[in-house]
């Protein structure tokens, strides 16, 4: 427990100022003008040539709230497979953990990339799979509620 609060208070300690932070909902968005309202321009350019050289944000944090939860669902899915002795009917709980685990460390290396669609698609990926896993646990839990071979 006490690691895992040094790493989260480490995490923390390096997120940047909301002067200089343009990833977290707490600080203001900056705005682009269009371009022909840009200084000096003629209306040239381009905004997708903007997009395309768009820097992902910092996102340790994130992937790092991302590889402990991938860590704390495969704990769980072993230990439910550890408490019936890893029996056979009941390792489905240990492989959807690692599994679990597996697609969120890869959507938090994709956060971490440096490339902005990875990062986006990371991101997004993560949030679309952390609300299939509450819902598929929210399932499982409920039908296995009050069967002790479960």
């Amino acid at each position: 427990v006490a690691f895992v609060l040094e790493a989260v208070s480490l995490a923390l300690a390096s997120i940047p100022t909301a002067s200089h932070c343009r990833s977290h909902l707490c600080c203001p968005i900056p705005r682009r003008l269009p371009p022909h309202k840009m200084a000096g321009s003629a209306g040239t350019g381009s905004v997708v040539e903007e997009e395309a050289h768009k820097e992902a944000p910092q996102a340790g944090p994130c992937a790092l709230v991302l590889a402990f939860e991938g860590m704390f669902l495969a704990a769980c899915g072993v230990y439910g497979s550890w408490m019936q002795n890893f029996r056979s009917g009941v390792m489905h709980s240990a492989y959807s953990g690692l599994g679990a685990m597996l697609a969120l460390h890869i959507c938090a290396a994709m956060t971490i990339s440096g490339n902005f669609k990875l990062y986006m698609i990371g991101v997004h990926f993560a949030l679309l799979l952390q609300a299939l896993f509450v819902l598929v646990f929210l399932i499982q839990s409920y039908r296995s509620y009050g069967v002790p071979e479960s």
